[in-house]
């Protein structure tokens, strides 16, 4: 008993000034080893930033669903091909709920890139968006295409994931790439409704 207490003394007596020292040693100039922090101050709680990416991201990822993609052209001309016309229709439902610009990516022909930009500020006023003329922009989106292999590897590992009751590789009723009311090729895949 007296050999623990008296570790325990030792112990303490090596301890002591190091927990003395620590806030008055300098390993350097200029190193504050103890900043001031204002009483009752609490660091945010777990997972806050993490949060915040994760925020970041998913509005990227709205903020793509209104990019109008150059393969949604008709053979690359002035007119809307059947997958254009149907995400634009969605545009045209999800736009008043959201602050994103309808983005159409830019091709070479300035005269091309403004007639089209024409034909969807025309389409979207149709469906009764009023201020479609400002919010209807040319550039290019922020996301990265995937070249062929990459995308191939991409839904090869969508379709593996989706064991459900349609079946593996039937994603909702009529195959229609849409399951529980989701949209599952978000972000200007162009797969639309067409088989493959």
């Amino acid at each position: 008993m007296a050999d623990k207490h008296r570790s325990w003394i030792i112990g303490l007596g090596l301890a002591l000034p190091v927990l003395i020292s620590g806030c008055t040693s300098c390993d350097g100039p200029g190193l504050d080893r103890c900043p001031s922090i204002a009483p009752g101050a609490m660091p945010p709680p777990a997972g806050t930033h993490v949060r915040r990416l994760e925020t970041m991201q998913i509005d990227k990822a709205e903020a793509d669903d209104f990019v109008v993609y150059r393969h949604e052209w008709y053979m690359g001309g002035q007119e809307l091909g059947p997958y254009g016309k149907y995400h634009l229709q969605l545009i045209a439902r999800r736009l008043p709920l959201v602050p994103f610009p309808v983005l159409i990516e830019a091709a070479d022909d300035m005269t091309l890139n403004e007639n089209r930009r024409k034909l969807v500020v025309q389409m979207l006023q149709s469906q009764g968006i009023t201020d479609a003329e400002q919010r209807v922009v040319l550039g290019y989106p922020e996301a990265e295409g995937l070249y062929g292999e990459e995308a191939e590897q991409a839904f090869q590992q969508m379709m593996q994931g989706q064991q459900n009751q349609f079946g593996p590789g039937n994603i909702g009723p009529l195959n229609n790439n849409r399951f529980n009311n989701r949209n599952l090729f978000r972000g200007g895949l162009g797969l639309g409704s067409f088989p493959f």
